[in-house]
């Protein structure tokens, strides 16, 4: 595919109801760490976020969209009737084995509504300090165990900021400390 025209990566015939979980298969197998999903005037298009950046991969009819979106509402636990205010909303789902959890958030945009959905690996976020690639974790470490100051984790979405906290709090004497 080229970046004008990209080829979708739903088959062409797919049934509106199996739409969703392709999209989140598609992009679990990907790594991709975002679903985009658009509502245009007559289509909507839906693009994966992976390192960073979005790539267009399907565009459909807008009432392909609305069955998506009340779909992702539905397993997202969101008011399905409510278009006028931004509704966050999580679920759980299975990507070829793995478990990933899935955060919902949607946002009016035109009379419609866009889609955010993002997909959490928890088992990648099990990974130990020594694995991240942290040139100096020793000195990491140390600063870790300060008893006063602040440490700023800032970055791209799906850079590592959770899984670096996390990886962090699990090393911590946490009975220890409150």
């Amino acid at each position: 595919d080229d970046d004008l025209n990209p080829k979708s990566i739903i088959p062409e015939g797919t049934d509106d109801a199996e739409v969703l979980d392709i999209l989140i298969d598609k992009a679990g197998f990907l790594g991709a760490s975002d679903i985009h999903i658009e509502p245009q005037k007559h289509t909507y298009v839906v693009f994966f976020r992976y390192l960073g950046r979005r790539k267009q991969v399907h565009s459909g009819p807008i009432e392909q969209y609305a069955r998506v979106v009340a779909m992702v509402k539905d397993r997202g636990r969101v008011d399905p009737m409510e278009t006028r205010v931004p509704q966050d909303g999580s679920f759980s789902t299975q990507v070829r084995g793995r478990p990933y959890d899935v955060r919902v958030a949607t946002i009016p945009s035109d009379g419609r509504e866009k889609v955010t959905m993002r997909l959490l690996d928890p088992i990648r976020a099990q990974m130990r300090l020594t694995q991240l690639g942290i040139t100096m974790v020793d000195d990491w470490r140390k600063i870790c165990d300060y008893r006063n100051g602040i440490v700023l984790i800032v970055g791209a979405t799906g850079s590592g900021k959770t899984t670096t906290l996390n990886a962090t709090v699990r090393e911590m004497k946490r009975l220890e400390k409150c």
